[in-house]
């Protein structure tokens, strides 16, 4: 007669768990409705946020066409002052977007709007006064300082890579490939500052994508003068003036259009619905999340006492 000793065999079957479960039912009621009590004040806790967004489309560029004749003409003399006369203008919203998201784009925004206060030390938005209410441990509103606990390397003002890390969770872009669209959004707790905020983004992005043509277009007309007064062809002097004036039409054109690059479809409104948090997906997940928790703890007893010796 063989034995085996510290050994046990348990068969488990879907039957024998769901007898299991039914035994403790009241154990996991009570971790489930524990758990999902916290969800709900949690939930609660987080204060709503609304996303603002404004819907636009490139903006066509009459500039490309000459351009686009004579890089065919005289691309590699081109190439060699350092000038783009593809006219391929498709690539600037796509550029524009990189740029939107760059440190040094919404760093200078930041400080061109005054917005470091907001970002960095907002705590949640008051519907009835409308107004923005600030971190107490974070900012004096009082004496308008900074007076936030801070460890080296930082300081007592929020440094300018700080406030970027927050302010770009914030900001939101999309293509829409089948319309041909582009969408910024910006989400904030308050809707209204939302909504000003991507509106001055797009006005911003216009504006530096200018400015970077202009500045481009007048050092290539400088290299271009600089090179003419260097060559005694009749015939590269003629192309020297071609390009000369393409890119002060460049430099122009630029000057004078207001939507460079976006041209805004439908500006952002102040939203009246929050986007964030999804409460009722919170609550769900903690509900689930104790449920799993109340089961595995039972399964483990049960077993654990099963495969003890005795």
């Amino acid at each position: 007669m063989s034995t085996e000793l510290g050994k046990q065999h348990i068969e488990i079957s879907l039957t024998s768990l769901i007898l299991l479960l039914w035994q403790r039912k009241v154990l996991i009621i009570l971790v489930t409705v524990l758990f999902t009590t916290g969800g709900v004040v949690y939930s609660l806790s987080i204060p709503d946020q609304y996303k603002a967004e404004v819907m636009l489309i490139p903006s066509e560029e009459g500039q490309s066409g000459g351009l686009s004749a004579l890089a065919n003409q005289f691309g590699g003399l081109a190439g060699m002052a350092g000038l783009n006369l593809s006219g391929d203008a498709s690539k600037k919203p796509k550029i524009a977007l990189q740029l939107l998201k760059s440190k040094s784009f919404l760093i200078d925004f930041v400080k061109r709007h005054n917005l470091d206060v907001l970002i960095f030390a907002s705590e949640k938005w008051d519907a009835k006064t409308n107004t923005i209410l600030l971190d107490e441990d974070l900012y004096d509103v009082n004496t308008q300082k900074w007076v936030r606990e801070f460890n080296f390397p930082k300081k007592l003002t929020p440094s300018e890579q700080e406030i970027y890390k927050l302010f770009v969770k914030m900001i939101d872009s999309k293509f829409d490939d089948r319309e041909g669209t582009y969408r910024i959004s910006v989400e904030y707790f308050s809707p209204y500052l939302a909504a000003i905020w991507a509106n001055l983004l797009v006005e911003d992005i216009n504006e530096k994508m200018r400015q970077i043509d202009i500045i481009q277009a007048n050092k290539s007309i400088e290299y271009l003068k600089l090179q003419l007064k260097n060559t005694n062809l009749k015939t590269t002097e003629s192309v020297f003036f071609g390009l000369i004036e393409e890119q002060t039409k460049k430099s122009m054109l630029a000057q004078v259009q207001e939507d460079y690059v976006f041209v805004v479809i439908d500006p952002a409104m102040a939203p009246e619905k929050k986007s964030n948090p999804k409460r009722a997906l919170i609550c769900i997940l903690f509900l689930l999340l104790g449920g799993l928790i109340a089961s595995g703890y039972v399964f483990f007893i049960h077993y654990r006492g099963s495969e003890s010796p005795r």
